[in-house]
């Protein structure tokens, strides 16, 4: 089953971000996600980190290698389908980003948002 980016709804493509909040999350290719990154809180940064936390107002970054839909005959037809995402198999590699405001979500991901902040 391919993955769709959950904001345009196209295909996800590796490298992809996973932004989650309180164990739910939302897959987003990068170039969704290029007008959050400057807005990434480091993990150490406690003094940007601390007040989120205690307002539960943060939202989880992750960089995720997913595993290709590769168990397709190799032919140009195909070409497309080979490069995408399977939801169905193990990540390769998941990795912290950091943080995002929730404003930062709200603002820039509207839908994740709205998915997210819904309990």
């Amino acid at each position: 089953m391919t993955a769709e980016d959950y904001e345009t709804g196209e295909d996800l493509i590796n490298p992809y971000i996973v932004v989650s909040k309180n164990g739910k999350g939302c897959y987003l290719n990068t170039s969704t996600f290029r007008d959050c990154q400057e807005h990434l809180i480091h993990p150490l940064d406690d003094v940007r980190l601390m007040p989120l936390i205690e307002s539960r107002s943060y939202y989880v970054a992750e960089a995720v290698v997913g595993e290709y839909n590769g168990a397709i005959p190799m032919d140009n037809s195909f070409k497309l389908l080979l490069r995408t995402v399977s939801i169905g198999r193990r990540e390769r590699s998941r990795t912290l980003l950091g943080y995002l405001d929730e404003e930062i979500v709200k603002d820039k991901l509207p839908k994740t948002f709205s998915l997210l902040s819904n309990p």
